[in-house]
């Protein structure tokens, strides 16, 4: 045992001076056992470090099992967090996409003489040549709808048409919008399938000005029933043909395959054709039956005036 002259520290001699630069700093680093079985003591039982002391907040040791479990439920948790944070932000922009009237303004941003043209041109079948231009707009065909909600519920009202469930209103709404948008989607599915090079907003758009003629005809139908029911069948033929073989021709011009044109465009004015029909049947029955039971009635004051 020997005694450091510098710091007055007793030094065993089997330790070493560790070689260093500053000769003025010392710490209990310094000392180097060379024996490679000494232990370093850090303190006993009554050391903040104990090993007894390192416990759960539940009491229990530290165990690489509860270590596993702590991390998984922090993962989850952190997860959880993300995963809700980026829902939120998503719901956000959705409502702020759909609440900003700028987003919506290019489809209703058009001027009255352009729509008036349009619907002149959807009783104006064209020659399926090059591929025809449809306009990807939606002021004409809502207003179209619209109207044909109205005429409708003017033809109930005039025939005294009943409905089991709902109003009047809500069945011409549910009918006039049902068709338009589910027919749209219908033949956006069709277009699709046979390879037609056309849009959502072209099909919706193209539709609704197709029901142009339907408003015509329903109109007519209503306010003519009572004389004749052949002018009806007229412009059945005459503008509900039309509007139809344009909405062929469109569906012809915009699809490479003539062959899948023609299917498609048969199978669109076919069933835009027999909406009209519906239209027309569905709500003049109780018109019809009130006249074949009055008709009698009619033809017998006549002839009792002459007796």
């Amino acid at each position: 045992m020997s005694v450091d002259s510098n710091n007055g520290i007793a030094v065993d001699p089997k330790y070493v001076r560790r070689n260093d630069s500053s000769a003025s700093s010392t710490s209990s680093w310094d000392l180097l056992n060379n024996d490679a079985t000494t232990v370093i003591d850090l303190g006993g039982t009554d050391s903040p470090l104990s090993q007894s002391e390192i416990d759960f907040p539940s009491g229990g040791t530290k165990t690489e099992d509860d270590f596993m479990q702590a991390m998984r439920s922090k993962i989850v948790e952190e997860v959880g967090g993300q995963v809700w944070a980026a829902g939120k932000t998503q719901a956000r922009r959705f409502f702020d996409l759909y609440s900003n009237i700028d987003v919506l303004r290019p489809y209703f941003d058009v001027e009255p003489k352009d729509v008036v043209s349009r619907l002149g041109q959807s009783l104006i079948p064209r020659k399926p040549g090059k591929p025809q231009t449809v306009a990807g707009e939606l002021y004409g065909p809502l207003m179209v709808v619209f109207t044909l909600v109205a005429v409708l519920l003017f033809s109930m009202k005039y025939n005294d048409h009943t409905v089991q469930e709902g109003t009047l209103m809500g069945t011409a709404i549910g009918v006039c919008f049902g068709y338009w948008l589910g027919g749209s989607s219908l033949y956006y599915f069709i277009a699709y399938l046979c390879n037609a090079h056309i849009t959502m907003l072209q099909i919706v758009s193209l539709t609704g000005y197709a029901m142009f003629g339907h408003v015509i005809c329903i109109f007519l139908a209503t306010v003519t029933h009572d004389i004749s029911h052949g002018l009806f069948l007229f412009a059945l033929i005459l503008i509900g043909g039309l509007s139809s073989v344009r909405m062929l021709c469109v569906y012809i011009s915009r699809t490479w395959s003539r062959k899948h044109g023609v299917i498609t465009g048969s199978i669109v004015s076919a069933i835009h054709l027999l909406f009209l029909l519906y239209l027309h049947y569905a709500y003049h029955s109780t018109y019809e039956e009130a006249a074949g039971l009055l008709g009698p009635v009619q033809t017998m004051r006549p002839n009792h005036k002459l007796a």
